[in-house]
């Protein structure tokens, strides 16, 4: 998984596929009390919960660990459904969280 940041804060997983076949791009940001992810998949378009969603958020706790500690109020997370374009200015992301699987963090935290 290779990751990357936008002009706003957000961040961007890049998530291969199950088949192998395609990368799926996955935008990520917080706002208050809520996570958005944004993204297209064919799970998405039928609103059930897919392993990107699981993967991007955990890449979002690994990130922002403070916005998770327990004293803290309860992210909502909001999926919607939104392509997603790879842009030349977006930073890639190194180090902690880069190049993982990141959905059993999701699970745990």
């Amino acid at each position: 998984m290779i990751v990357f940041q936008d002009e706003d804060g957000a961040i961007i997983c890049s998530i291969p596929s199950k088949s192998g076949g395609g990368m799926y791009l996955v935008r990520v940001y917080s706002s208050a009390n809520q996570m958005v992810v944004e993204h297209t998949c064919p799970a998405n378009q039928f609103k059930t919960a897919c392993s990107h969603i699981e993967q991007a958020v955990g890449i979002w706790k690994m990130l922002h660990p403070w916005e998770f500690y327990p004293w803290m109020p309860q992210k909502e997370i909001i999926c919607a459904r939104k392509h997603v374009v790879l842009r030349p200015h977006w930073k890639q992301i190194m180090g902690k969280g880069a190049g993982t699987d990141a959905t059993e963090y999701s699970r745990d935290r």
